[in-house]
């Protein structure tokens, strides 16, 4: 990121926790040094997951948003490596694991939860086409079928702070 992207991205972060690290040059200079191996894409989605996780309510350190992320001469060196998904086999750039593995137990969880509370055998090729918003939408209606019918006191407890967290219940 240059200078001028940092100071962008910083505005960003201002608006959203009406703070003032945009207009102080060294705060600039300093966040610069951190972020300037990084894409400006992959940070903005880096917010943009931090804004929706449970730390939303305060304004995001340096670390939290570069967790997980590459610079762009670590995703340079592993553009050609490959992982095979242990849920469907399918091999698939390393960069892209992470969101194909969380697509795939998506998937398992439909499956598996659809056969034990809807008594329903489903294809999982149908939620393979789905967008992601398609199927976080199956995903979120499945959770709350779950939610009403286990008996599973753990796992409706846990189901119960997640669903309240994105309000849906």
């Amino acid at each position: 990121m240059t200078i001028e992207e940092v100071k962008k991205f910083l505005k960003r972060i201002d608006m959203n926790y009406q703070t003032n690290l945009s207009e102080d040059k060294d705060v600039v200079r300093e966040w610069h040094t951190d972020l300037k191996n990084y894409s400006n894409e992959d940070l903005d989605k880096s917010l943009n997951e931090y804004m929706k996780s449970n730390y939303a309510s305060i304004p995001p350190k340096r670390w939290a948003l570069l967790n997980d992320l590459k610079t762009i001469e670590q995703k340079e060196a592993l553009k050609d490596i490959y992982e095979t998904c242990i849920f469907c086999g399918k091999k698939v750039p390393l960069l892209e694991y992470k969101k194909h593995h969380g697509r795939c137990l998506d998937i398992a969880y439909l499956i598996k939860n659809g056969k034990k509370f809807l008594n329903k055998d489903w294809d999982k090729e149908q939620f393979y086409k789905m967008t992601d918003a398609e199927l976080e939408d199956k995903v979120i209606k499945m959770q709350l079928i779950v939610y009403d019918k286990t008996t599973n006191l753990q796992e409706k407890a846990m189901l119960e702070i997640y669903l309240k967290r994105i309000k849906a219940i």
